[in-house]
């Protein structure tokens, strides 16, 4: 037996219908509650001795426009409950992130369901145009969108591939996506009216997290109804477009045309300095304990990625206040650094050098130097003290460690 509690559980803008057993309320509700805004109740619990998996269709058919999770008490469930047409499943416990996620996933693929129809070869094709195109800095893509407003999804397992891989890229930018906003431009005028983008992917980016980051943006062209996602690196771009393709019926349409076609533009912004560390060259065989450290204290904690699967570049943005905003892309995370304290000198070109170099950021000096000796023998180090008195220097090897001529 099921019994529905009304109360709208939103993520990405699409509502979800929590079924779990009666027992697990009140811990979902302190986690619910833990998440926060837009996440509110919308419980159906189940009595013990009735399987999960019976009640997936009930619940469907109480709420046919809502996805459908389910915190399953057993693994041995999950492949039933999902069989029955559930778009997510959990296995108890659930902690806050976790459940997050699986709320998010679970939004999106009842949204595309219901709404968009979208065919999941043709969103396939489209990010791997967008990620082929976008190598190039000045790289722009146009794709038409009315294959994915008017394909059709025979079976939602179909598109699990596709929307893991939208996910993927949109966990990528969490810390970057808070500050998007919509600019709609007249055809015949040059003035620009900020619309945000919240109203779009509000949920999303509230499930995501994080803080404002690259001033990324979309531009809506009403002159030839083209829609430009604008962003200085693939990864941003990528993720935008998969969000669009999910959200496009509600953006808004100042000039009373549709939008016909999506524009990925991928270059740098302006007053932007990218950096490139490119450290493949030298990482035959680097000692495995050798790390780097990028710390943020007060926003982020500190992040340390192994210089074996290192492989990303480095953005310096010239702030407001004459400091550097640093954003460092890495294989599976974006780490952002801001620190206005730090030399506007920064923000100067940097030529590839004979040996790869290293950026090592932190207050504490003791931790630039023991981190810039590990590295100093296979890498040319530049160390930023982040304080009042920001300082930049090359850390060499020692008389005793130079090679000899």
């Amino acid at each position: 037996m099921v019994r529905h509690r009304e109360g709208p559980l939103v993520s990405a803008g699409i509502s979800v219908v929590v079924v779990a057993r009666a027992r697990v309320l009140p811990g979902l509700r302190e986690t619910l509650t833990e998440l926060g805004p837009p996440y509110t109740r919308s419980t159906a619990l189940v009595r013990s001795g009735t399987p999960l998996a019976a009640v997936v269709a009930d619940a469907r058919a109480a709420a046919p426009s809502r996805g459908v999770l389910v915190i399953a008490e057993h693994d041995d469930e999950v492949d039933a409950i999902l069989a029955e047409g559930a778009d997510e499943a959990l296995v108890e416990p659930v902690d806050a992130p976790k459940l997050e996620r699986a709320l998010r996933r679970a939004a999106l693929r009842a949204g595309v369901r219901d709404d968009h129809a979208v065919e999941a070869h043709t969103l396939e094709r489209v990010l791997a145009g967008i990620a082929q195109s976008a190598e190039s800095p000045l790289a722009s893509l146009a794709l038409d969108l009315d294959g994915l407003r008017s394909g059709t999804l025979d079976t939602l397992d179909d598109f699990d591939a596709a929307l893991d891989d939208c996910v993927a890229a949109t966990d990528q930018v969490l810390h970057l996506l808070r500050n998007v906003s919509v600019l709609a431009r007249t055809g015949d005028s040059d003035h620009r009216e900020h619309i945000p983008i919240a109203p779009l992917i509000e949920s999303l980016v509230d499930a995501l997290g994080g803080h404002g980051g690259l001033r990324a943006h979309v531009e809506v062209h009403a002159e030839d109804d083209t829609l430009e996602v604008v962003a200085p690196r693939s990864q941003l771009a990528r993720a935008l477009a998969g969000v669009i393709v999910q959200t496009l019926d509600a953006v808004p349409d100042k000039a009373g045309a549709g939008v016909r076609r999506l524009r990925i533009g991928v270059r740098p912004l302006p007053d932007a300095v990218a950096i490139s560390l490119d450290l493949r060259p030298a990482l035959d065989a680097p000692p495995p304990s050798t790390s780097f450290t990028l710390r943020d204290e007060g926003r982020l904690a500190v992040t340390r990625a192994s210089l074996r699967s290192f492989d990303g570049e480095l953005f310096a943005e010239r702030a407001s206040d004459g400091g550097v905003r640093f954003v460092v892309f890495l294989p599976r995370r974006i780490i952002v650094v801001s620190e206005p304290a730090l030399a506007a000198r920064l923000s100067t070109p940097i030529a590839r050098p004979r040996r790869p170099r290293v950026l090592v950021v932190d207050r504490d000096a003791r931790v630039l130097r023991a981190t810039a000796r590990a590295l100093s023998e296979r890498y040319d180090v530049i160390v930023a003290i982040c304080g009042e008195e920001a300082t930049r220097h090359r850390m060499r090897p020692s008389r005793q460690e130079q090679p000899k001529r």
